[in-house]
């Protein structure tokens, strides 16, 4: 299991041009980590609340849209959802 400690080179993981080359980037340094954390904490959630959560973690794999809700940034071509 990697180590979960984030340090400054894993950040420059997002000075990555591109995105496919920033996305692998990402899934080989970040990803990990964020796995490791996450199987951590699944022990201490679950009693936590009395068992009622998931024995394994997961990282959510987001998909590219073309469009960022939170931001209003919309490519072209995208219909209103509004």
């Amino acid at each position: 299991m990697p180590a979960a400690a984030f340090n400054a080179s894993d950040f420059k993981a997002f000075e990555t041009k591109g995105f496919q080359p920033r996305m692998a980037v990402i899934r080989t340094r970040i990803r990990p980590k964020l796995e490791a954390i996450g199987h951590s904490l699944v022990p201490g959630v679950s009693r936590a609340t009395g068992g009622n959560t998931p024995k394994a973690s997961a990282v959510r794999k987001m998909t590219l849209r073309g469009w960022g809700p939170m931001l209003g940034i919309r490519e072209p071509g995208m219909k209103s959802t509004g």
